[in-house]
This record gives structure tokens, sequence and C-alpha cells, in this order.
């Protein structure tokens, strides 16, 4: 799944599958399946873009 059209179209087992491989965990348990796509979907952009580290890690004091 790494394209936008895969993530919108896959269904909510895909959807936890490819959750839990990027992030070594299963999603929330009673989140609507909009909150997946839109992480997965998140990633897939910010890949597209090189940055593969994701969000930087902020301190807040």
């Amino acid at each position: 799944m790494n394209t936008l059209d895969q993530i919108v179209s896959a269904n909510r087992h895909a959807l936890v599958q490819r959750w839990q491989s990027l992030f070594d965990r299963a999603p929330p348990a009673h989140v609507q399946v909009a909150l997946p796509r839109r992480v997965l979907a998140w990633h897939v952009q910010d890949e597209a873009l090189g940055r593969k580290a994701g969000l930087p890690r902020v301190r807040i004091t």
C-alpha cells in the first residue's frame, strides 16, 4: 500500500495491517477508519517528499 489510491480504496483490515507494519503496534482499538487512512496517507506523502524521519520531536516545557 504505497499510493494514496491504494489507501483510499483499502478496507479496515488492510489499513490495520499496514499500520502495524509501519508502527510495530495496532492502531487504537475504537478509532474510525478515517484516522488510520489519514495517518497512512500522511506517511506516504512524507516518504514521497523524502522525509523518512517523520515529524520532528519537539520538547514541550
